[in-house]
C-alpha cells in the first residue's frame, strides 16, 4: 500500500489483532475550510477523493469534526474515531483504553447490551470497534435506509454509556481469554515484544491489552476516571460513506453528536525518547523460530515525500509482492522461510519498522544473514532508473488497490481529520512518488538500515 492507505489502514487493520481488537467481534489537517453561516456547523469542504466520490468536512461548535464520503454503492458505513488509545494510559491502568472499548456495547442509559447489537443486527448490519495506540473506533456497515439509526445509536453508546459493573465482572473473563489466545500466537506476540524492546519504558512499548494482574483488578471508576482526563468532542471524528447528500449527513450528526459532553483534554503524553540498539532471544516452545529485526523510522507527521519514499523502500525490501527482494532472498531462492514481511508502526511523533520472517530453529542465523546482507546491498548499492521505475509502478498499483475498499478510505479520512493531517488524492500521490530519486532511497537507506540501529526479538 501507498502514503495513503499507510497513514491508517495498514498501521491499524493490518496490526488489529496484534494491538487487541477481534476481527469480526461487537467491540486504521482541517485545510482553511469555508465558513459555513447558514447552519449551526461551523465548517464544511468539498473535495473529489476519487472518481465517483465527493468528500465533505465540516465541524460542530463544540469541536467535534466530521467527514463524509459521498459513493454511489448499495453498501453504507459509519464510524466513530476517538483520539485515545494505550498511549495514554498510566501504568496502573494498562488496558483500560481496550476495556473500555469492549464496554461501550455493554449498556447505556436506555439500551441494554442486548438493544444495542440487536439495533444493527437486526437490520443485517455489522457493528464492531478496535484500539489501538492512539485511537478506539466504532464502525458500522448497513444498508443505507439504516443510517438514521446507526448514527443515533452511535451517539447514544458514545454519549450514554453506562459501564454496568455486572457486565465489567463478564467482560473482564472474555478479555482475559483474549489474553491468552494472543499468548498462542507468537507470530503476532513478537510484535508487542519488539515495541516494548524499542520504546523502553514509555506507554507505547506495552499492549494494548495490558496485562492480567491489572484487567483483573480493574474497577468502573477506573473507566470513569480515565475517560475524565481524555474525553472531549474535539479528539472526536464522525466519518460516513454511502449514498447521502451533505445536508442529510450534516442534520444527523448536529442531532445526534451536540450533546456530546466535555470530560477533559489532559494534553498526551511525550515522544518517547530513543534508546540504544539491543537484541532479545526468547525461548518458547514454538516449532518455528520466529524474528523481527528493525528500528525507529519516520512519523505520521514527517514530511509526505521523505515517508513516501521511506515506504517506497520497505516495500522494495519486504513488500506483498512475492518479487520483493527479502521473499525472493529467503522464500523463493532459499526455501528457508513461508513468511517474510516488512510492516510499519506509524504514530503521530515516532514510528518503527520491522522486517518479520519464521523459519526452522536451525536456520535462524542464516536467515539473519540473509537479511543483513539485503539491507547492506541496499545502503551500498543505489537502484538502477530500470528498478526505481518498476519499484514505483508496483508500489503505486498495490497503492490503488488498498483504496478500493470504501470502509478503508473513509476510516483513513477520519484519521486524517483527526490528526490534523493532509488528505492526498492518489493522483497527487502518484505525482509525488515520480519525484522519488534513487538517492532519496539511498540517503534513507543509510540513515536508518544501519546495523548498529537494528533492534532484534528472536523466539526459539
Amino acid at each position: 500500500m501507498g502514503i495513503i492507505s499507510e497513514l491508517y489502514w495498514r498501521n491499524s487493520d493490518m496490526k488489529r489483532r496484534r494491538q487487541g481488537a477481534e476481527p469480526g467481534r461487537i467491540r486504521k489537517p482541517r485545510e482553511n475550510p469555508y465558513l459555513c453561516p447558514q447552519n449551526r456547523i461551523r465548517e464544511k469542504r468539498v473535495r473529489m477523493s476519487r472518481k465517483g466520490t465527493e468528500e465533505y468536512r465540516g465541524e460542530l461548535p463544540s469541536g467535534l469534526r466530521w467527514v463524509h464520503i459521498r459513493t454511489s454503492g448499495r453498501v453504507a458505513y459509519a464510524g466513530v474515531m476517538l483520539g485515545i488509545g494505550s498511549r495514554d494510559e498510566q501504568p496502573s491502568e494498562w488496558g483500560v483504553a481496550h476495556l473500555i472499548e469492549h464496554m461501550l456495547f455493554k449498556g447505556t442509559k436506555r439500551r441494554s447490551a442486548f438493544q444495542v447489537t440487536n439495533r444493527v443486527e437486526s437490520v443485517g448490519g455489522a457493528f464492531n470497534a478496535y484500539t489501538s495506540s492512539e485511537e478506539t473506533v466504532l464502525h458500522a456497515a448497513f444498508m443505507p435506509s439504516y443510517l438514521a439509526r446507526i448514527l443515533e445509536l452511535m451517539a447514544d453508546v458514545v454519549c450514554n454509556a453506562t459501564f454496568p459493573a455486572q457486565e465489567l465482572e463478564l467482560e473482564r473473563d472474555v478479555i482475559l481469554e483474549e489474553y491468552d489466545s494472543y499468548e498462542d500466537s507468537p507470530a503476532e506476540l513478537i510484535f508487542d515484544d519488539f515495541e516494548e524492546l524499542i520504546f523502553g519504558d514509555h506507554p507505547l512499548a506495552h499492549s494494548v491489552l495490558g496485562t492480567p494482574e491489572r484487567i483483573e483488578h480493574f474497577q468502573r471508576e477506573d473507566i470513569l476516571r480515565f475517560l475524565r482526563r481524555y474525553y472531549t468532542p474535539s479528539r472526536m471524528v464522525v466519518c460516513t460513506a454511502g449514498p447521502f447528500t451533505e445536508r442529510k449527513v450534516q442534520s444527523l450528526i448536529e442531532r445526534n453528536f451536540s450533546g456530546v459532553p466535555h470530560l477533559g483534554d489532559t494534553p498526551r503524553i511525550l515522544k518517547p525518547v530513543s534508546t540504544a540498539a539491543q537484541s532479545v532471544l526468547k525461548r518458547r516452545d514454538t516449532t518455528q523460530a520466529h524474528c523481527v529485526i528493525g528500528g525507529e523510522a519516520l512519523s505520521l507527521k514527517s514530511d509526505r515525500k521523505q515517508l513516501l519514499a521511506f515506504n517506497l523502500m520497505l516495500n522494495i525490501l519486504g513488500g506483498p509482492a512475492s518479487t520483493c527482494r527479502l521473499n525472493r532472498s529467503l522464500r523463493e531462492k532459499e526455501g528457508l522461510a513461508y513468511t517474510v514481511e516488512t510492516d510499519r508502526g506509524l504514530y503521530l511523533d515516532t514510528g518503527t519498522y520491522t522486517i518479520y520472517f519464521g523459519t526452522d530453529k536451525q536456520q535462524v542465523n542464516r536467515c539473519v544473514d540473509i537479511v543483513l546482507r539485503e539491507l547492506a546491498l541496499l545502503r551500498a548499492t543505489p537502484l538502477t532508473g530500470t528498478q526505481l521505475r518498476a519499484a514505483k509502478r508496483q508500489f503505486m498499483g498495490q497503492t490503488y488497490l488498498g483504496m478500493d475498499s470504501t470502509e478503508s478510505l473513509m476510516l483513513l479520512r477520519a484519521r486524517q481529520v483527526l490528526e490534523d493531517l493532509p488528505a492526498f488524492s492518489l493522483d497527487a500521490t502518484a505525482a509525488m512518488l515520480e519525484g522519488i530519486t534513487s538517492s532519496d532511497i539511498a540517503s534513507l537507506a543509510e540513515e536508518f538500515l544501519q546495523p548498529e540501529r537494528l533492534f532484534t526479538v528472536l523466539y526459539r
